[in-house]
């Protein structure tokens, strides 16, 4: 069994009040209940028994669903049977589930409890005569006494008057109910993390009120964050109050009686009227703490409280929400709106452990192998794993793999009712949105989805956690997405239009007129041949995608191009390698957004003039056999045309009035490509113009640098003579601070001599390539914002002016390193005072704490004999913590460098004060660490997949040296170091730096 058959309760109350009634109902025991609710501790006593009940189940239940029991030992209490039942049960619990156990010595002396003497005697004398034939049960019950009594408690005699005693009982339950609401975060080293996080966000300033939102997807774990903090610094305040609950609330028009309960507990005042002056100035006069949980517009909270700036100096608030843009109307700006993420597969474990076994001791592995089933399907989703946790505990195993074999089949209820909050939150056309992405666009570039839908529409469904973005991309948590599709299926298809996805032969030639996209996956599909009236029933089909990742499943489908019909409302065609020389001979591109056709065989698209009104994208690249783009003179809102890698197109044939929106051009290794599209520089949105490798480019246009939007201009190794109209390649213009909003400059593979120092000048310059510029001999003085800077192969440089300092102390946001140089060398400067050989290093323990700030490493990395130019340098850098039997990553980044020539060891040399947020000196110092380089080639994780392949073999030594507010500028200042001081003919020079 995964469990005790007594453990199929769940925690339903913080207290469990076990007294005898005729003593202490009245009195003692009826203040400490009112003092309990008043501060809103759930608290159980036996009066809410109903008349008949025994001691089994509904006690038993009420004792094993509670966190902490009080024991009011009364001079009366041994004498009630019952009471001596309930005590043995709690001291059950305390040994099995590791209940806490109070004892309150009302008017007895803790020895009479212990030895059963006094009343305590005397009841024991009648028991004896009663249970004369079951002298066991006496015995427990004197075990059970004795037990107790040595248990660290509260005697009323020693703290006096009464009133003192309760608040003292009180203030001690609230340490205890703190502690435990967060021992369970204690032992995931991660949530701890999160929860002092927020602390030091809502105490990092000293405004005179502190808001802080707290964001993140339904069941992240929002609420039970918010509520760790409370407890955890609510004694700080005049006073506190958490409201739970507020959509709900809200729903059910119950917001004016939380304001009476929230005015109440702030001013104690039960007739009072939040809109008088007198009110707000003495609201003026508190410094409280308030959580608004799950609020869905500012309305919620002005309802509640009014102004939150009427608050007195020193007052924080807490706000949980699913919509970030809830916390912006409520005056949040980003620094302190934390988003709310999932926790990790360690911790994930622990926290299913939890509720499915209720301790979080080893498990055999059988068991171990179905929960990371759970985790793995869970996604580190904390509403799943507890919901998943408490249904499976105590079951058998057989009962686990159905269960999970169910969930394959149909979502749980539980779980997708309360996702689903969000989605009803939407506009028709933003779930609209959120479905098709579903379906369809995970996995998509941001761009290109908000094209196909709405831009606007894309962030409202990130601001309420229904999708993430990361690296440009489209995400969405899997059970967010089954959710979707769960609406999909319930949901008639006369309102949604039929989304179809996995499609098989058979189901193609079942189409309906009201299908609105298909999805092939060539994977799973058998070869199936079209007959030309296949898609005669699909009128409103808007979306046509094949997934093809593997070429060998490139062939499967056949007859597509001699399809008869016209696709007309078609807004997306998304087929990558597709087999086909052309499109349908009718394919009508009339209302045609998207066109997404990579690595294909087309020799031509259509012929003859279109009406592209509605075309915005258009992505043919490494199509080898397209010798021409039609005509595209009636495409006047086209913003984006790539052609990289269409090594046999010779022409584009694009009339300069219709190049008014383009903003993105990439026709980068077009080698066969004599001429850029007529009037390119009258474009005044081009931002992106990529033109490397089109060798056989005549001439540049005359007026190019009249590009004024232009940000990106990558021209590598390209052979024109002239560029800008008056320049040689051998040569930079004088005048390049012309293009001010230029990002990304790409001069790689030329034969200039020098950089202007205007480009000083260029304040949005981030990254400068001048790779294998074998004649240039010396940098400028580079703009202040430079992020990267690629000079490897230049053979000449010898000196840098100047250039820039090499570490620069400013925040670039979670996930990326402040400061990576890579340089040629196999040895770690003697600073770095934590050395090891090899991979990883352990830390000394107790090294962290306030003072902490960050941290400079050190890495020697061996490359691989056998190189590629197109290779890079990448190591994976992680920090763990040790927690309680495991250690948990803190924080994990990719150091990629490249693409690289080099042949010899190199030094990785950074610093990162980013990576911990000085998070970590809110634990204990005494928490053991490991920092750890990995050249790990799987890069998937970091959004970057298998294109930046690494060239490093293997990592020889590594070095750390942490860095402390008072030293933080001596080791800066010995960083700044010239790596071009020693000639070596041998060796090409390589510099390498992030910001």
């Amino acid at each position: 069994m995964a469990s005790s058959s007594s453990s199929s309760s769940q925690v339903k109350y913080d207290v469990f009040l076990s007294f005898r009634g005729e003593d202490t109902r009245d009195n003692f025991t009826s203040h400490l209940n009112a003092a309990l609710c008043w501060r809103k501790i759930v608290t159980f006593i036996g009066g809410e028994l109903v008349r008949g009940d025994e001691i089994s189940p509904s006690l038993l239940n009420a004792i094993e669903g509670s966190k902490i029991s009080i024991i009011i030992f009364s001079k009366g209490y041994a004498s009630s049977t019952w009471c001596l039942q309930e005590l043995v049960q709690i001291l059950n619990c305390k040994r099995m589930f590791g209940q806490i156990v109070i004892p309150v010595f009302y008017h007895v002396n803790p020895s009479n409890v212990r030895k059963q003497s006094g009343t305590y005697g005397d009841a024991f004398r009648k028991h004896e005569v009663r249970y004369s034939k079951r002298k066991e049960i006496l015995q427990i019950w004197r075990n059970a006494l004795t037990e107790a009594a040595n248990l660290s408690g509260f005697d009323s005699n020693s703290i006096r008057p009464e009133s003192k005693l309760i608040e003292t009982i009180i203030e001690y339950i609230l340490e205890r109910l703190n502690d435990m609401s967060s021992s369970n975060n204690k032992n995931l080293v991660g949530v701890a993390m999160k929860i002092q996080k927020i602390i030091s966000l809502l105490f990092n300033n000293s405004n005179k009120v502190c808001k802080v939102g707290l964001w993140g997807m339904g069941g992240i774990g929002k609420t039970t964050l918010a509520i760790a903090v409370f407890n955890e610094i609510s004694s700080q305040f005049e006073a506190s109050y958490f409201i739970p609950n507020i959509r709900e609330a809200s729903n059910k028009h119950q917001l004016h009686h939380l304001q009476k309960e929230l005015l109440f507990a702030i001013l104690e005042d039960a007739h009072i009227n939040i809109r008088l002056t007198f009110v707000k100035e003495r609201l003026g006069c508190k410094r409280v703490l308030i959580v608004f949980d799950d609020v869905t517009n500012l309305k919620q909270v002005r309802e509640l409280i009014g102004d939150l700036e009427n608050l007195g100096y020193g007052s924080r608030i807490i706000i949980t929400t699913r919509d970030k843009q809830v916390l912006k109307n409520c005056g949040l700006n980003d620094s302190p709106i934390y988003e709310v993420e999932g926790l990790g597969s360690d911790e994930s474990l622990q926290l299913f452990k939890q509720h499915a076994f209720r301790q979080n001791h080893p498990i055999d592995e059988v068991y171990l192998k179905i929960s990371e089933r759970v985790i793995s399907y869970t996604k580190g989703l904390p509403l799943a794993l507890e919901i998943l946790g408490c249904f499976l505990l105590g079951r058998e195993k057989y009962e686990w793999e159905s269960a999970l074999d169910e969930l394959k089949k149909s979502p749980n209820e539980v779980i997708q009712t309360l996702l689903k909050i969000s989605y009803d939150g939407l506009s028709d056309k933003e779930k609209t949105l959120f479905l098709d992405i579903a379906c369809f666009f995970k996995g998509w570039d941001k761009y290109l989805v908000g094209t196909l839908g709405s831009h606007i529409g894309v962030c409202v469904l990130v601001d309420k956690a229904l999708i993430t973005i990361s690296h440009n991309t489209i995400g969405m948590h899997d059970l967010i997405q089954e959710m979707g599709w769960e609406i999909i299926r319930q949901e008639p298809i006369n309102k949604l239009g039929q989304r179809s996805q996995l499609w098989h032969h058979d189901d193609v030639y079942s189409g309906t007129d009201k299908l609105r996209g298909m999805l092939f996956n060539m994977v799973e599909m058998r070869e199936i041949h079209l007959n030309p009236h296949t898609f005669s029933e699909m009128a409103n089909l808007r979306f046509l995608i094949v997934n093809n990742f593997d070429l060998r499943h490139d062939n499967k489908v056949h007859g597509f191009d001699n399809i008869e019909f016209d696709f007309s409302e078609l807004r997306c065609l998304c087929w990558d390698h597709s087999p086909f020389p052309s499109l349908p001979l009718k394919f009508d591109p009339d209302n045609l957004v998207v066109l997404k056709m990579k690595n294909n065989n087309l020799e031509q698209l259509w012929t003859g003039i279109k009406n592209l009104a509605h075309l915005k994208y258009i992505d043919l690249s490494y199509s080898k056999h397209l010798l021409k783009v039609p005509d595209l003179s009636k495409a006047q809102n086209l913003e984006c045309l790539i052609l990289e890698g269409c090594t046999s197109l010779f022409e584009i044939t694009t009339p300069s009035r219709n190049l008014n929106k383009l903003v993105n051009l990439n026709l980068r290794n077009c080698k066969s490509l004599i001429s850029l599209p007529n009037g390119i520089c009258k474009s005044k949105l081009l931002k992106y113009l990529r033109i490397s490798g089109c060798s056989k480019l005549e001439r540049l246009p005359e007026d190019l640098r009249n590009l004024e939007s232009l940000e990106v201009l990558e021209a590598i190794g390209i052979s024109v003579r002239t560029i800008f109209n008056y320049v040689c390649l051998t040569e930079l213009p004088n005048d390049i601070d012309k293009l001010s909003l230029l990002e990304d400059l790409e001069l790689e593979g030329n034969n200039f001599q020098s950089i202007p120092s205007n480009i000083m000048n260029l304040s949005k310059l981030q990254i400068l390539n001048i790779r294998f510029c074998n004649r240039l001999q010396s940098l400028p003085k580079l703009p202040r914002n430079i992020e990267e800077l690629r000079a490897d192969g230049c053979k000449l440089l010898k000196a840098l002016s100047d250039t820039f300092c090499l570490f620069k102390h400013e925040n670039k946001g979670a996930g990326k390193p402040q400061g990576v140089m890579c340089f040629p060398g196999s040895d770690i400067p003697e600073w770095f005072n934590i050395q090891s050989s090899g991979s990883s290093i352990k830390l000394p323990q107790g090294l962290f704490n306030k003072k902490f700030l960050g941290l400079v490493f050190c890495v020697i990395v061996e490359v691989e004999d056998n190189y590629n130019l197109d290779n890079f340098l990448n190591v994976v850098y992680e920090l763990q913590v040790k927690g309680v039997d495991v250690y948990i990553t803190c924080d994990k980044k990719l150091l990629s460098l490249g693409p690289m020539y080099i042949k010899s060891d190199h030094v990785l040399l950074g610093y990162n004060c980013n990576s911990l947020d000085n998070e970590l000196f809110e634990l204990p110092c005494d928490k053991e660490a490991i920092i750890s380089f990995n050249p790990k080639n799987n890069l998937e994780k970091f959004g970057v997949g298998d294109i930046m392949e690494s060239r490093v073999k293997n990592i020889k030594k590594c070095g750390v040296r942490l860095l402390f507010t008072e030293e933080f500028e001596e080791p800066m200042k010995r960083s700044r170091c010239s790596i071009f001081d020693e000639e070596d003919p041998e060796e090409e020079c390589n510099i390498h730096r992030y910001v």
